[in-house]
């Protein structure tokens, strides 16, 4: 997630917290040792306090600094981009993506106040747009090899063979997704597969989970249906889209059923089973009550060249 702290608010509310105390910048020195010019700095905004610091400040001022610093927190300056990060991982759109990346390079780079900003996830979301932009240019490669890079930001010694061994922040769990499809493109279909079920594993299922974490597990179902036809393991595929299909149901989510039901209907013609036919008939049907209607097309299109859509069940 990204967080920003207002350091030069903070940093006068210290100062004004001293001086209330009628203690000079010597006096805290010499009742907790903190260097004067690392005191000078925390009050003039330019860094954060360490944990340490914060706690032994709090003894002098008698306050609970660790708390009172999280209303100094900036976070909801930075959701707006994760949020447009997240609906461009469940709705490509290049214009949105250029925009994104546009807006949020222009943000970075003129930030008036000084914060503090973990710059890891900074850095990790610039990377992210530019894998995804790399993945829909058909770069699967280039995708992948950004994706371990931005990864390694925040787990230096992350491999992608290991994938299991570590812990990821919630931010990390969306990276290790879109890694897992683009290992999926780049012909590594059994560590793409591991990949997405890991991220399932580390999915929210719980009934009051965001809608944002449900969507999130309705589009691993989707890319472990497509792993599935794509290695002509079409019980697999039927296995994951019926998963996703009665995830949908459950929590009433129309997004990705329509596509959970085009793979269920790929999955089932290719094993001749005709029912198929009538899964990828209703798939198409719910993206035109859901106005998809540009995808609906292109689902058409693909079944009656491919899946034979047309002719009689």
């Amino acid at each position: 997630m990204f967080t920003s702290f207002d350091t030069v608010k903070f940093g006068a509310y210290l100062r004004s917290l001293r001086n209330s105390l009628k203690y000079s910048q010597a006096d805290v020195k010499n009742k907790i040792g903190i260097n004067t010019d690392t005191l000078r700095k925390i009050e003039a905004g330019l860094v954060v306090p360490r944990y340490d610091t914060l706690d032994l400040l709090s003894y002098v001022y008698k306050k609970d600094l660790l708390n009172e610093l999280l209303a100094y927190r900036n976070s909801n300056l930075y959701f707006q981009y994760y949020s447009r990060l997240d609906d461009l991982i469940f709705n490509y759109d290049i214009d949105k993506l250029n925009d994104l990346e546009s807006d949020f390079i222009e943000f970075t780079s003129n930030k008036k106040d000084p914060e503090l900003v973990n710059v890891v996830v900074e850095s990790q979301f610039k990377l992210v747009l530019k894998g995804i932009s790399e993945f829909y240019k058909g770069n699967s490669q280039h995708a992948k090899d950004t994706f371990i890079e931005s990864l390694r930001l925040g787990i230096p010694d992350f491999e992608v063979i290991n994938h299991r061994h570590y812990k990821y922040t919630f931010f990390e769990t969306r990276i290790l997704f879109l890694l897992g499809i683009s290992l999926s493109e780049n012909n590594e279909p059994a560590l793409s597969d591991s990949m997405l079920i890991h991220c399932l594993d580390m999915s929210n299922f719980d009934p009051q989970a965001t809608f944002s974490e449900k969507l999130m597990i309705t589009k691993i179902y989707f890319n472990l249906a497509y792993n599935g036809h794509k290695v002509d393991n079409q019980e697999m595929a039927i296995m994951y889209a019926d998963k996703g299909i009665q995830f949908c149901l459950d929590n009433h989510i129309n997004y990705s059923l329509a596509g959970l039901l085009y793979r269920k209907g790929v999955a089932l013609i290719s094993l001749d089973d005709d029912e198929g036919k009538e899964h990828i008939r209703n798939s198409i049907a719910l993206l035109r009550i859901c106005s998809q209607d540009d995808l609906a097309d292109q689902y058409e299109k693909i079944a009656i060249e491919y899946y034979n859509l047309n002719e009689q069940a």
